[in-house]
């Protein structure tokens, strides 16, 4: 990311990711944090998420620069004859970086994902 402009940027960055998880009890973990992918968090400074599901061989790996970290549950809402109903469909992960870019100033940011 380049600030391309001719006074200083400050921004919020943002990298959204969403897994098909299909078990909300399924463990996440963001470095030290950890809890079911069904469970709300946020951690101030991490660089890993690790998530894993029902049947799948190993761990989902995703690494990246140091940043604040957002997990969430991905659902669904929709009306039945029972009411309103949420279903599950997997996880939201949100990496954010805090950033202060000077004129032609940039900075680069990679994700890894080891599957």
């Amino acid at each position: 990311m380049t600030n391309t402009g001719a006074s200083l940027l400050r921004a919020l960055f943002g990298v959204e990711t969403n897994w098909a998880i299909t078990d909300p009890q399924s463990p996440v973990r963001v470095d030290r944090s950890s809890g079911p992918a069904r469970e709300r968090a946020a951690v101030e400074a991490a660089e890993r998420v690790e998530l894993t599901d029902y049947g799948w061989p190993a761990p989902v790996v995703l690494t990246f620069p140091r940043a604040a970290v957002w997990r969430f549950p991905l659902e669904t809402v929709s009306n039945s004859e029972a009411g309103f109903e949420r279903t599950f469909q997997g996880l939201t992960c949100v990496c954010l970086w805090t950033l202060a870019l000077e004129p032609d100033a940039g900075r680069e940011f990679v994700l890894e994902c080891a599957l």
